[in-house]
């Protein structure tokens, strides 16, 4: 596993479990809502990103690792074929 793929498993360890979803004013899942509240000038959009992030993560590393299990062996494949 490298780094991208540690950093993201290590980022959700302990995590509140999803999905989380921004309703409004409230958050379901996690305290997101703060973020929206704080008058940034994108902060609702911020905590959709958020938590959208909490699930997104988790199966982008996933992908990850099967697509460079996949490229490695059809990598071996094709080397085996030269």
């Amino acid at each position: 596993m490298d780094d991208l793929i540690k950093r993201a498993n290590d980022a959700i360890q302990g995590v509140t479990p999803g999905p989380w979803d921004v309703r409004g004013k409230q958050t379901v899942g996690i305290g997101v809502e703060t973020v929206a509240k704080c008058g940034w000038r994108n902060g609702k959009n911020d905590a959709r990103f958020i938590a959208a992030a909490r699930d997104l993560v988790p199966e982008m590393a996933a992908e990850i690792m099967i697509l460079r299990h996949e490229l490695a062996a059809m990598s071996a494949k094709m080397a085996g074929s030269v």
